[in-house]
């Protein structure tokens, strides 16, 4: 599929999760995962569209894990879209 990314993440023990993804304002525009996972590798796919399933344009995102008491922030530039 056009577009798709595979944002791939590793949890030392297993607990609550939360992996959103944000627009360059800050904006929450999609949630790829919230729950409980096992420890270990993961791989999500994200389609480039939001929560609402309309497509998101080119530009700059930042995809964010919470998990327990850490937190990261990766940079995505999507760099094609509608």
């Amino acid at each position: 599929m056009r577009g798709t990314l595979h944002l791939r993440y590793s949890l030392a023990r297993a607990g609550r999760v939360q992996l959103a993804l944000n627009d360059a304002l800050g904006r929450r525009v999609r949630v790829l995962r919230s729950g409980t996972e096992q420890a270990g590798a993961h791989d999500i796919v994200w389609d480039g569209r939001d929560d609402a399933g309309r497509e998101l344009p080119a530009g700059l995102y930042f995809a964010c894990l919470r998990s327990g008491d850490t937190f990261s922030v990766q940079r995505i530039v999507r760099v094609f879209g509608v």
